[in-house]
This record gives C-alpha cells, sequence and structure tokens, in this order.
C-alpha cells in the first residue's frame, strides 16, 4: 500500500465507465421521508485519489462519491481533491486505522501524520505492505473511524469506495498457447493477484475489461493495416452504437481508424460499453511524442525542429515493421467470457470482407514523413517571411502535424482559426487538409484572420506587456536620398511624414508586373475588371473634390493603374488628398492589431457572389451596372478554377498598387472616407512602398507640443515634466557635476515663492525656443526680472486661449 499524495486525479480522462450514485435527500424530501434518486455519473467526475498496488503493477484508487460537485460557474466536475483534504484524510483516517491493523511491535514503522511520511519518503514513495486479512481490517478500521467521528467532519469520505486499473497487459496472454486455450485461465496464471471468479459475481462489483482481437499481415514485405471506414461505419451503425468518431492516427481518405460509445438504454441490456476500431500504428507514438510549444513553432529553432525530427525518425525506423489492425470492445467480464468461444472465428470473417487495406511500410511511412517535412518547411517560411497572420498560421501548421500521431485538443485560438478554413469537415473527407486559397509567394490566406494581440501573446508566451523588441543591427539613423529618414524611423515621423510631404518617404518603381496565370485570357480579364473598377470608383467620390471634369480615370493597360493609384497621379486628381500609414509589412510596428495588406484588400472592393448589399448604397449600382456585374458574372459562369485564377490575380496586382482609398472592411460600408482636417479624401499608403528596413522605437522628446494652444495648467504641467527630464539628464553630465550654483535669494513671501517657479519655467521656454526677447534682457534685477517673465508668460497664455 502506498498512500502517497499527488497533485492530479489518476483518471483525469473519461474511460467510459460509469457509476451510480443516490442522490442525497433535499428538505422536502426529508421533511416529506420522501425516497431520492439515483443518477449515472462518469468514474473520472468522481473525486478519488491514490490508494496503493496490487501485485503485479496493479493500481487501486480510493473514491468519494459524497465530494462529487461542479465547480462554482463552471460545467465541469471539480476530480481534483485539494492536498489539505488529502492531508485530512491521511492524518485522521488512514494513519490511525493502519496504526490499528498492527500490533505493539509493528507501530513503530507506522508514520503518525503527513509531514513524517513526506519527511520519510524523502520526495518518494514509502510503501506499507498489507496482506489480504490486513487490507479487509483496514477497511473496517476506515469504516469505523469515518462513523464515529463527530468532531473532524469526517463525513465527506463516507462511501467511500475501490477501483481497480490495470493497463499494458496485452502481452500478457500473448503467444500463450501452451498455458490455455482460455485467456483467462492465462491471467490467473500471470497475475496471481487477481480473482477472476470473485469478479465475475455482479454482487461483488462491476469488472469492465477491453477485449481485443488483432489481425497481422501475412506478406513478403512489411506491411501497413487500415480499416476501411465505409464497412466499419456500417458494422457499428448495425451495432447501434452512437456515432463514430474519427480516429487522426494515420487516417487517409475513407481508410483509417473509428471509436464509439454505447447509448446508455442498449449498454445496460447488452453490457457494452465501448467500440474501438483502429491502426496499430498507433503504437509506434504511444507515450512517445512531445510537440514544441508554440513559442519554439512560431520562430522555428532547433527546438521546434529537434521535436519535428523526432517524429520523422520513428516513421523511418517503422518502415522496418508490419503493423495490422486490432477490434476492440470494451464490455463488462460476463459478456467477454460469453464472447470469448466465438470471438476469433468472427473476427477472421470480418476481416476477410473487404474491411481492411493493406499498404506497402516503405509506401506508406515515406508519405506520412514527406507530408511532415512540407509542413516544417512551410513553418520555416513562416517564421522567416512573418506574413501579418504569422500567429493564426503557426497553430494552422502545427495542427496537421498532431493530427498525424495524435487527436489533438485544440485551443480557442487554434479553434478560429480551423472554423475560418473549414478544417474538420475538409480533413474528414479528404483525409488530408488541403489550403487552396495559400499564396505561395506572400503566404496570404484569405480566410485567415490577421493576428491581433491575444493570438500573438498566446503564441508567442509573452502575456500581459510585450517584450520590448531588440534594436536592428542594421539600423542606420543617417538620412540618406535611398532612407530620407533614416533606416529605421519611428512610427509618427511615418505618419506625420505622409501628411506633409508624403512623396519623400515612397518609392515608386515602375514596370512592376503582376504574377501571371497559365491562362493567359484569365490575366486579361484580371486587367479589364481593373481599368473598369478604377473609373467606376472614381465615379463614386463627390465631383466637387475633382479638380477637372476630364481627371476621371480612363485606363486601358496595367500600368494606366499603376500610374493612376500613385500619390502624384492622386494630387493631380482630387482636391486636398490625406495620406495615411499601412500598419503592415514591417517590424517593430506600434502594439495593437496590425491591418491588412493590400493584397487581402482586394475583397473589400470585390466582394463575393452571395453579398447582399442595401439597395440604397452605392454598391448596388456597381453591382446591377457596374464592374461587379462583370465580376460577379464571372464567378457563377466559370469553373472553381478559374475563379481561384482570377482571385489570385487580383490579389497579387492590389499588392502592388502604392495607394488605396481608405475603407472600412465592412460589407456596406462607405467607399469613401474624408480627412476631418482637410476635407478630402482618405487615401491609405502601400507600406511594402516605403523608404525604409523597419520602424524604430519612438523617439526621445516626442510628447513636446508644436504649438502654444494650451490653457495655463497644461502648459504649466508640461513645462514642470520637461524640466524634471532635462534636471535629470544634467546630472549625469560632468559639466553639471563640476558647475558650481550661486546661493538664491529666499523667497519668503507666497507670491515672490510664485514669481520663482514661473521663473524656472519661463528659462524652459526659451530652451525650446519659444521666447527670445528674454536673452536681451538677461542682466536686470531678479525679483523684477521675473515679475516681467510672468506678465510675458501669461499675455502669451492669453493669445493662446483666444485662439
Amino acid at each position: 500500500m502506498v498512500p502517497y499524495i499527488q497533485p492530479t486525479p489518476p483518471i483525469n480522462t473519461h474511460n467510459r465507465t460509469y457509476v451510480q450514485l443516490l442522490k442525497p435527500q433535499t428538505d422536502i424530501q426529508r421533511a416529506n421521508n420522501e425516497y431520492t434518486t439515483y443518477d449515472r455519473f462518469k468514474v473520472s467526475s468522481i473525486p478519488h485519489i491514490h490508494f496503493g498496488y496490487l501485485q503485479g503493477g496493479i493500481n487501486v484508487w480510493v473514491a468519494f462519491p459524497r465530494m462529487t460537485h461542479k465547480q462554482q460557474d463552471s460545467p465541469y466536475f471539480a476530480t481534483q481533491i485539494p492536498l489539505l483534504v488529502q492531508d485530512h484524510w491521511f492524518d485522521f483516517i488512514l494513519q490511525p486505522a493502519i496504526k490499528k491493523i498492527y500490533g505493539r511491535g509493528s507501530k513503530e514503522y507506522v508514520n503518525h501524520s503527513s509531514q513524517e511520511y513526506k519527511a520519510r519518503a524523502a520526495g518518494k514513495t514509502e510503501t506499507c505492505l498489507v496482506d489480504r486479512i490486513k487490507l479487509q481490517e483496514l477497511q473496517d478500521q476506515i469504516h469505523n473511524i469515518i462513523r464515529e467521528d463527530e468532531d473532524e467532519d469526517l463525513h465527506i469520505f463516507g462511501s467511500f469506495f475501490f477501483i481497480m486499473d490495470i493497463r499494458g497487459i496485452k502481452l500478457t496472454n500473448k503467444d500463450r498457447d501452451h498455458l490455455g486455450n482460455d485467456p483467462f485461465e492465462v491471467l490467473a496464471d500471470v497475475i496471481i493477484a487477481l480473482d477472476f471468479d470473485y469478479m465475475s459475481k455482479p454482487e461483488n462489483g462491476e469488472c469492465v475489461i477491453d477485449l481485443g482481437i488483432s489481425a497481422s499481415p501475412e506478406a513478403d514485405e512489411p506491411m501497413v493495416g487500415l480499416w476501411n471506414l465505409t464497412q466499419v461505419d456500417a458494422s457499428f451503425a448495425k451495432a447501434a452504437t452512437n456515432t463514430p468518431c474519427l480516429f487522426n492516427v494515420g487516417t487517409l481518405a475513407d481508410y483509417g481508424a473509428v471509436s464509439a460509445e454505447y447509448p446508455i438504454d442498449h449498454a445496460s441490456v447488452i453490457q457494452m460499453r465501448y467500440h474501438m476500431a483502429y491502426n496499430l500504428i498507433f503504437e509506434i507514438v504511444r507515450g512517445n511524442i512531445q510537440f514544441p510549444e508554440n513559442s519554439d513553432t512560431y520562430a522555428a529553432n532547433g527546438t521546434f525542429h529537434a521535436h519535428i525530427n523526432q517524429i520523422i525518425n520513428l516513421y523511418q525506423d517503422a518502415k522496418q515493421s508490419s503493423y495490422g489492425v486490432r477490434d476492440e470492445l470494451r464490455s463488462s467480464i460476463q459478456t467477454v467470457k460469453a464472447l470469448l468461444p466465438i470471438a476469433k472465428e468472427k473476427m477472421s470473417a470480418y476481416v476477410n470482407a473487404k474491411t481492411v487495406i493493406w499498404i506497402p511500410s516503405r509506401i506508406y511511412f515515406e508519405f506520412w514523413i514527406r507530408h511532415i517535412q512540407e509542413l516544417k518547411f512551410l513553418q520555416s517560411r513562416v517564421a522567416k517571411q512573418r506574413p501579418s497572420n504569422a500567429c493564426n498560421f503557426t497553430l494552422l501548421n502545427m495542427h496537421p502535424i498532431k493530427c498525424i500521431v495524435t487527436n489533438p485538443h485544440e485551443d480557442s485560438f487554434t479553434r478560429f482559426v480551423l472554423q475560418d478554413l473549414n478544417f474538420q469537415p475538409s480533413s474528414q473527407h479528404f483525409g488530408i487538409f488541403f489550403i487552396p486559397t495559400l499564396h505561395r509567394q506572400t503566404l496570404a490566406v484569405y480566410q485567415m484572420a490577421q493576428d491581433d494581440d491575444p493570438v500573438i501573446q498566446h503564441v508567442t508566451s509573452t502575456h500581459g506587456k510585450r517584450k520590448q523588441c531588440q534594436k536592428d543591427p542594421s539600423e542606420d539613423p543617417r538620412r540618406t536620398e535611398e532612407y530620407p529618414l533614416g533606416t529605421h524611423p519611428a512610427w509618427h515621423e511615418i505618419t506625420d511624414i505622409l501628411d506633409t510631404n508624403p512623396t519623400l518617404i515612397i518609392n515608386t518603381p515602375s514596370n512592376l508586373q503582376f504574377s501571371q496565370s497559365p491562362n493567359g485570357q484569365i490575366h486579361h480579364i484580371v486587367i479589364q475588371l481593373l481599368c473598369k473598377w478604377t473609373h467606376n470608383y472614381t465615379c463614386t467620390i463627390n465631383p466637387i473634390l475633382i479638380t477637372e471634369p476630364e481627371n476621371y480615370p480612363q485606363p486601358e493597360t496595367w500600368q494606366d493603374i499603376l500610374n493612376f493609384w500613385t500619390i502624384n497621379q492622386i494630387q493631380d486628381t482630387f482636391h486636398a488628398p490625406a495620406f495615411q500609414p499601412h500598419k503592415s509589412n514591417w517590424k517593430g510596428l506600434p502594439k495593437g492589431s496590425k491591418q491588412l495588406s493590400f493584397g487581402e484588400r482586394f475583397k473589400s472592393f470585390f466582394p463575393l457572389l452571395e453579398t447582399e448589399f442595401s439597395p440604397s448604397s452605392v454598391w448596388h449600382i456597381l453591382k446591377a451596372i457596374g464592374y461587379l456585374k462583370d465580376y460577379h458574372t464571372f464567378l457563377s459562369t466559370k469553373p472553381e478554377q478559374d475563379i481561384l485564377s482570377l482571385q489570385n490575380g487580383l490579389q497579387a496586382a492590389f499588392d502592388l498598387l502604392e495607394c488605396l482609398p481608405d475603407k472600412a472592411a465592412g460589407i456596406n460600408t462607405q467607399p469613401w472616407k474624408y480627412d476631418p482636417d482637410k476635407g478630402g479624401p482618405s487615401f491609405i499608403v502601400n507600406a511594402k512602398a516605403y523608404k525604409i528596413r523597419g520602424v524604430g522605437p519612438p523617439k526621445k522628446n516626442t510628447n513636446t507640443p508644436h504649438n502654444l494652444n494650451l490653457n495655463f495648467n497644461d502648459a504649466i504641467k508640461h513645462i514642470k515634466g520637461n524640466n524634471q527630464q532635462a534636471q535629470k539628464q544634467a546630472k549625469h553630465s560632468a559639466k553639471h557635476r563640476n558647475k558650481r550654483k550661486l546661493p538664491q535669494k529666499i523667497q519668503k513671501s507666497q507670491g515672490g515663492s510664485a514669481n520663482q517657479t514661473q521663473e524656472i519655467q519661463l528659462e524652459h521656454l526659451e530652451e525650446e525656443g519659444i521666447q527670445e526677447q528674454e536673452e536681451q534682457e538677461g542682466e536686470e534685477g531678479g525679483e523684477n526680472h521675473s515679475e516681467e517673465e510672468s506678465d510675458h508668460f501669461n499675455n502669451e497664455s492669453e493669445d493662446s486661449e483666444d485662439v
């Protein structure tokens, strides 16, 4: 017996076994002397802890049904017993019971408390051996202690029962024909601690056993067997099971493994709980796999490659062996004994009815190795290019890898990505998940959302405030013709220059060509649609914002389209246009969600066929007589391959445009936004066109105001802040340390103190170039000088407020 304390319950997943528990009486039932009812609970839902071992490595757990309850504000049961309660069980019940069953010469070897036990065990476990007689006496003593308790509230441990669990005993009755044909006789010889005759009687408890039969190939080369899911599903349906669940391990199209539970009412009659038809390739990865953390996968570092290579190496070694199939039934011991005489005959007929496909191990495992390698290569590209959806892409990449070797429990972030891409129906239909909308160059996926702060923190393991990025070694602050703001300007510098002189930071290359479709006609249709879109979309703006009527665009070629959507042409075409920065593509962007790339924005201008528009919107007109009519006609009449090629061409073309209207992503949103300061249309400038290498951190002293449109109190706060910062910096300079201040006259009056404060503030204003007059008046008396400065400052403040 090993009564040690564990941090987690031994049965932490549903093992398809149940217990009927008698619910306690309510106050009304107790008052009316009414009976209560039984409820069915999963064994995994009942709080339980480890109790001991039987000879042969058989686990024995003790369950406490009176503790069964759900967590507060949660639909899940609280199965983990708190350590304080476990100590209570150990100190007040188990240890006193052990001391009572041993005589005078044995009590010295018994612990008196959980603390003494932990000290003796020294971080391990300490075994206390008991025989069958002592074990029965121990149970009686435990019952007596709980029943006779008056002060320690030990009744919560009442009605306890034991759970015996044996796993991994398949090999104990394989190749044992010389011991007999009855597996129970073989088990009785191998595991002598079990009395199967006693366990077969229902009044002694319920015994649930897995009856499994394997089918192995007979071939000259190693083979792998997979169940034919069509045949197996029909078999499960005839057995009246619930809807089968797919095992992901080694699943191909219509071939793989499934499992299903029997309905409650049906299971109680036939005494069968659970049915599995799985492939023995599961034994390769069973308990051998450790997947990389999300942060390692995101970075595609050495840890990521080591974990993935471990799976590849396991499959490389497995090519030399054969792996059959196994049909397994979890049922009562009485049902298993009834099935044993006919089980082999039934299994032989079942396998010969074309329910299994056999594939050479070399071909099968080489296929999955190549599949894993390609996913690893794709993740390496994601880590290198870091697209705007890199974190979501990381979660998507790891899910297929996990599905090859296990049934993963995806988190909420992964679940959202899979739902957006319709993962589950697609993978069940084809056996392998395909991403037809993945762009080979940009790694953009149309249906996949952009990374936001929560998913970034989840994937990169940065909780709360993000880690500050290290300085880019290629950063060069010098301003050159190639990099007018330096290689890594701050984000506010980019915003300011786009507002004042946008052409300075923009690189406008010529002769850009988007990737052509193998179908030349599709490429021509893309250009025609873009030409018509450029003209139609410009016509939707208020005419008073067009500089000249003849400036409405009439593009005919791809180069005409590129030229129109440049900053220079937009400034010539529209009155007072405003240019906004594009928060995408570069490293070092300010915190917050990134914006869609220009390639991903094409869907805002070319919505899907099933999109419904408001009858009063401009989009309704464009769909009736404009470019959307041509686009939707193509979508409704052409095959899927041509539609995909057209959309790929549109995305690639949009990705090369220098500017786009700053339109919201909604379906029925207005086609134009107007800048509140300039009054003209607002455009967003493609981040890929900036003359930079990245975005640098905010520059120091960026909080200095550019004007004095402040009230007095705000100005005082701002000046005080900058003075404190300047004084702090001055303390670290040698000049400041060697400079000796002259003693100042102490002002006794309250007014003098105020003047002195304003004098300090005015000195700072002089440093900022706001006041220059004081330098010319420098040598006048200190007190009068302060009063003049104060008057001048107040006049400036009043003028500012009037403005």
